[in-house]
């Protein structure tokens, strides 16, 4: 009499995409005390062990291939300058939720900038410049 063998699924089975960062959860979403952008920069630089430098460098070879247009480009200035972009309303702000979006698989990173009130802000006078305001001072 002929044995029955077990027989295998040999189908490979769906992996799930995975995250480039962790997945860190932004914090106070949906209250007041949402963090910006750049301080969840700060804390994903933190998790890795990496400097935030070394962080940005690596967002921007990674926006490189995964922005839609190879045409557009986020921002090659230093940590110090981006915060003023990224938390703002530009286009700069739009490239660094879709780039760390895309980095980390979160969804929800729009709510750390100011983008939602777009319509309503002007981003010339958004952020503060000390030097600008000094200099204006004296005349």
């Amino acid at each position: 009499m002929a044995a029955i063998l077990e027989s295998w699924d040999l189908t490979v089975p769906d992996v799930p995409p995975r995250a480039r960062f962790y997945p860190l959860e932004p914090i106070g979403i949906g209250t007041p005390l949402v963090e910006g952008l750049t301080s969840y920069l700060l804390r994903l630089a933190e998790a890795h062990g990496v400097p935030v430098g070394a962080l940005t460098d690596e967002l921007r070879r990674c926006a490189a291939t995964s922005l839609p247009s190879s045409g557009l480009k986020i921002c090659t200035c230093p940590y110090r300058l981006l915060a003023y972009s990224v938390n703002g309303v530009e286009e700069s702000a739009v490239k660094w939720v879709y780039v760390l979006g895309e980095a980390t698989l979160r969804e929800d990173l729009n709510h750390l900038t100011l983008l939602a009130f777009q319509d309503f802000l002007c981003s010339l006078s958004l952020f503060g410049n000390k030097s600008l305001d000094k200099q204006s001072e004296l005349g």
